[in-house]
């Protein structure tokens, strides 16, 4: 799952945090993933690549 599918079901769960689970067999919670990180996560990569296209340096 990248970012963007993992914001589509948050908006269609309206739900603020998301299991993650090991694999589809033992389906045991190995952690959560939470809205603000997934977009804040998201926004960062974005403004990294805009800053590579425009040859800014971190």
């Amino acid at each position: 799952m990248n970012a963007r599918q993992a914001v589509g079901i948050f908006d269609a769960r309206r739900a603020e945090a998301l299991a993650v689970v090991s694999d589809r067999v033992e389906r045991r919670v190995i952690g959560l993933l939470t809205e603000a990180h997934t977009l804040r996560r998201y926004s960062e990569e974005l403004d990294k690549q805009r800053r590579n296209m425009i040859g800014a340096r971190d």
